[in-house]
């Protein structure tokens, strides 16, 4: 389990992971919000299971999960992120648009379709984490 962790140094920061089993997705995600300023990307796993352990390790404010992934898939980790006691909130990224339903009954706050502009999922993130629901 790859664990990418950093000091964070500006307070009130938006803490996100990456939850995709694609360690491209992973690595350029990361590239571009970190040149937000006010997005850092804490940790990042490679499946549902693992995103689970990190975040309850690290308590992000914010996870982008894919749906399909090996193992315990995005929809099901939602759900038991949403059940638990942990406050981050879930981003669906998925290639995957017939799940948008199915996502939202599992606690997810926001379902983006890869491909969409990154100035959207940057938008998006801020958003969720004031508290919209599918900006």
């Amino acid at each position: 389990m790859d664990v990418i962790t950093r000091d964070v140094t500006e307070i009130g920061n938006i803490r996100i992971i990456i939850v995709d089993d694609s360690e491209d997705v992973r690595q350029a995600l990361k590239s571009f919000i970190s040149l937000t300023g006010d997005i850092d990307v804490i940790g990042e796993a490679a499946n549902g299971q693992e995103g689970l352990e990190i975040a309850a390790e690290l308590e992000p404010d914010i996870i982008i999960m894919d749906e399909r992934m090996p193992g315990l898939n995005g929809l099901e980790a939602s759900r038991i992120i949403s059940e638990s006691t942990l406050s981050c909130k879930v981003i669906m990224l998925t290639n995957y648009e017939d799940f948008e339903l199915e996502a939202f009954n599992c606690g997810v706050k926001a379902y983006l379709i890869k491909g969409v502009k990154l100035d959207t999922l940057i938008e998006c993130i801020r958003r969720v984490h004031q508290g919209e629901t599918n900006p």
